[in-house]
């Protein structure tokens, strides 16, 4: 019910319409509320914090104030431990939760209290969207997000993260690859991404896939879970061996 949904922006600045005071409330609530509960993982603080206000202003266009984020995940964190100073807080970062960007667009970072796991996401494209799988085409693009003008090759992915562990390592946190994908019409790209996973095992940093699933409205997505799924089709997805 589209009245029901109410637009509200992170901003620093006098007039935003979501403060910290708000997020901090908010996970106050959801901490009492879950924090017993028998299935319960941890806290995701937020997906993919990305285009927050300038400084000084409320919404979002032009520059980005990267100090916004950071401080909303820290009065979140402080209100979750209020509550529960046990259970393990995800943070994502700027930029998409870019592990590319993890190291360099998080200003505050890391942040303060126990149990805290940073998460980044990674595709394994040229640009790391997610979206663009004709292995050829994406090496023959020439650069690669995060790396700079070199094509991507067998050992991108673990490049890419070896940004964000080195700073994890730097810094004594832990990290978390909570979204990467691999399509599996090429095998070149299942190379890459269990190269990327053992990686990512090897400096203990906990992985979770991502795929299109059946509400994705792109149906031939390639990191959908069978070429052309549809809603309500039980179809295996095609990549689960693979995985």
């Amino acid at each position: 019910d589209s009245s029901q949904v109410q637009l509200r922006i992170c901003a620093l600045a006098p007039g935003a319409t979501l403060t910290p005071a708000h997020f901090a409330d908010l996970w106050t609530r959801v901490a009492q509320k879950w924090k017993d509960h028998p299935g319960f993982g941890g806290y995701g603080l937020m997906n993919e914090p990305h285009e927050l206000p300038a400084a000084g202003a409320i919404v979002s266009g032009g520059s980005e104030d990267l100090t916004i984020w950071p401080t909303f995940a820290q009065a979140a964190i402080d209100a979750i431990r209020a509550v529960d100073p046990v259970n393990p807080i995800y943070v994502g970062g700027n930029q998409w939760s870019s592990a590319m960007a993890h190291a360099t667009q998080n200003p505050g970072f890391p942040l303060q209290r126990d149990n805290l796991i940073y998460e980044v996401h990674m595709s394994l494209d040229a640009s790391s969207a997610g979206y663009a799988f004709d292995y050829d085409t994406e090496v023959a693009k020439g650069y690669s997000a995060g790396l700079g003008n070199v094509p991507i090759d067998q050992d991108t992915g673990v490049n890419r993260l070896k940004l964000a562990t080195d700073w994890a390592t730097a810094n004594g946190v832990k990290l978390a690859l909570t979204e990467i994908g691999m399509p599996i019409d090429d095998v070149r790209w299942q190379t890459m991404f269990e190269r990327a996973v053992s990686f990512a095992l090897q400096h203990g940093v906990e992985v979770y896939t991502w795929m299109g699933g059946a509400h994705w409205t792109i149906h031939n997505y390639a990191l959908n879970q069978t070429a052309g799924f549809h809603q309500n089709e039980t179809l295996e997805p095609s990549v689960s061996g693979a995985l």
